[in-house]
């Protein structure tokens, strides 16, 4: 990705500071980390990733001034197995933006949520899911006040959450929906946070991590997001 960012940036010199596990929780990745609490999601063997993150950042700052121009997070899996897992999603990731903010001193630090689904996108999803009955009826109370696409979504995620007869949107993280949900409620109610939906992308034989053409058009467009902000805010102050 430090390649798609350098054409805009070219007297700049572009780094990134990449710490990932492959299925972790986002409660790995907490700042006030415990092993009780990334156990939840069998993380907690592998230690606090956010201690690793800022031991990184300190490394970076021996040999260089960074300037935090961003953050991109690629990560949910883990929390859509179990509906507590996917219900405190929204909490823990608003207080996880907030530490690295201030940690980092860098208040107004653009965040990049890569999720697969727009709140539209996945709202005609879980409505296929639904007898169409089911959908009038969640629909028909929605109505009395005005609702918006999000408010309808969590409406029938919840029916469908509470239901024994609906179908799995997927059967090894059926509460994935609430996950997604979450990290599109953080691009409308956290400030300076941007979604990245990339859809469906090539995936390995296993049927959820990305093969290296999805990572490559994913990688393509984290780049172009980051670089539309930051074109934008150019173009505001001329």
């Amino acid at each position: 990705m430090a390649h798609n960012l350098a054409d805009p940036w070219p007297s700049d010199t572009i780094g990134i500071i990449k710490i990932s596990s492959g299925g972790t929780g986002i409660r790995g990745f907490e700042k006030n980390w415990t092993k009780e609490r990334a156990a939840r999601t069998f993380d907690g063997n592998k230690g606090s990733l956010y201690r690793d993150l800022m031991h990184a950042v300190q490394a970076a700052k021996q040999v260089s001034r960074p300037e935090f121009s961003g953050f991109v997070w690629k990560q949910g899996g883990a929390d859509g197995t179990k509906k507590d897992f996917a219900e405190e999603y929204f909490e823990t990731f608003r207080q996880l933006v907030s530490d690295q903010r201030t940690d980092l001193e860098a208040p107004d630090m653009p965040v990049f949520v890569l999720s697969s689904l727009n709140d539209q996108d996945l709202l005609k999803i879980v409505q296929n899911t639904l007898d169409e009955e089911v959908v009038a009826k969640v629909k028909q109370a929605a109505s009395k006040r005005p609702v918006s696409d999000a408010d309808l979504l969590q409406a029938l995620v919840s029916y469908a959450r509470d239901s024994p007869r609906v179908k799995q949107f997927s059967r090894k993280r059926p509460h994935i929906r609430t996950v997604i949900m979450a990290q599109n409620r953080a691009g409308r109610d956290i400030p300076k946070i941007s979604n990245v939906h990339h859809g469906k992308s090539p995936v390995l034989e296993d049927g959820v991590h990305l093969n290296t053409e999805g990572q490559i058009t994913l990688r393509e467009m984290t780049a172009a997001a980051i670089n539309h902000l930051y074109e934008s805010q150019r173009s505001q102050q001329r």
